[in-house]
């Protein structure tokens, strides 16, 4: 009987060391490989052109809209923060409302920090005055310091999303029938290229933006 339960505690004992040998290398590898990824430096998207200074990734230009509190918004005002824009409207029943919820955990880990911006483009500008947006933002608790609804000329919203953030959508040109529904978020530089799309629906793929954000944080931005 003792002989026995020697021989099975031995058995125990070589089961636990060969799933050790197999595990061990396994966990040391995804924990090394998770370090490495962290701090890699993020892609940046989009085409490279040519400049007078060469050729260079493609970067958001510069635009102005209305905001909020009816001030005016451009790129310039952005300066050398990080920047995360959306597409959405107020009247939207599907994608916004959740967009706008996951925008307000990102705002909400920002409201120590000077060095983010939020720009929420309305698609529907010929509605979404700045009263109404001034609404929206009340009942979600938008901080103007940080987020800004903008609204302005259809056609040149439009512009925006399609030419300036890269938004996959199809083509239009701005007109009455012309219409842009996008769950995407876009991860713009201190150097106003793109470093990401994140579907702003799913609360895994906005954490992955908050951590991208902290990762920009850190690098420096050639």
């Amino acid at each position: 009987m003792k002989a026995s339960l020697n021989t099975m505690m031995k058995n125990k004992l070589t089961t636990i060391f060969f799933v050790m040998i197999l595990v061990i290398p396994f966990l040391i590898f995804f924990t090394w490989n998770k370090v490495i990824s962290g701090n890699q430096p993020l892609q940046i998207l989009g085409p490279v052109v040519e400049t007078d200074n060469g050729k260079e990734f493609h970067k958001i230009g510069d635009f102005e809209f209305i905001d909020q509190d009816s001030n005016r918004v451009s790129m310039v005002d952005a300066g050398s923060k990080i920047l995360v824009a959306n597409f959405f409207f107020t009247a939207c029943p599907s994608i916004c409302p959740e967009m706008t919820n996951q925008l307000s955990r990102v705002q909400n880990s920002l409201l120590d920090e000077d060095d983010v911006v939020i720009f929420s483009f309305t698609v529907d500008p010929e509605r979404d005055t700045p009263e109404i947006l001034a609404s929206y933002a009340d009942n979600y608790d938008i901080d103007p310091k940080i987020w800004h609804l903008l609204t302005g000329d259809k056609k040149s919203i439009y512009m925006v999303a399609r030419n300036q953030f890269l938004l996959p959508v199809i083509e239009g040109d701005g007109g009455k029938e012309d219409f842009i529904h996008s769950e995407l978020l876009v991860l713009v530089d201190q150097e106003k290229q793109i470093r990401g799309f994140y579907d702003g629906t799913d609360e895994k793929e906005v954490d992955r933006l908050m951590n991208d954000i902290y990762r920009l944080k850190k690098q420096k931005v050639k």
